[in-house]
């Protein structure tokens, strides 16, 4: 009896340890949970300027708006846009937005500046509120306003 209790024993631990193999051989890739997007993702304007720092505004006394794209999710809950304001008179700008899929038109959530009177390094985060369930089919992308040689360096998106 004791042999045939071992045996049921050592056999269980052995279809245990199986369907765990197994279970992890069939496991599926995992989202991630972050994205890096460079300012090589955005329209160029005639006063921008790829720059080894990103995308210069080269006017010295013109803001120049641009459109960027970035890859869709819908998991994205956080988006954060880097670079530097070089003007202390204005502020850097940005807004997350949509263009409807099935009519013409589109929106943005609020934006966000860089702040006037600021000159250094920018994190900037505009709401997301037109990045949501309700806009899953439109197409998202991201509106910045860069002042004279303010430089937008990219984005980082998260869950």
């Amino acid at each position: 009896m004791r042999f045939y209790s071992q045996s049921i024993t050592c056999g269980g631990l052995f279809l245990a340890g199986l369907a765990g193999s197994v279970a992890l051989l069939h496991a599926t890739d995992a989202a991630a949970a972050w994205v890096r997007v460079t300012s090589s993702s955005c329209y160029l304007q005639t006063a921008l300027q790829w720059s080894a720092g990103g995308l210069l505004n080269t006017c010295s006394n013109c803001s120049d708006t641009f459109q960027c794209t970035l890859p869709e999710t819908d998991l994205l809950r956080t988006l954060n846009i880097h670079g530097h304001d070089a003007n202390s008179q204005f502020s850097v700008f940005a807004q997350a937005c949509v263009i409807y899929w099935p009519s013409n038109g589109g929106e943005c959530g609020a934006g966000a500046f860089s702040g006037n009177g600021f000159v250094g390094e920018y994190t900037i985060s505009p709401a997301l509120t037109s990045w949501n369930s309700a806009h899953s089919a439109d197409f998202a992308y991201v509106v910045v306003a860069l002042q004279p040689n303010d430089t937008l360096r990219g984005f980082w998106a998260s869950q």
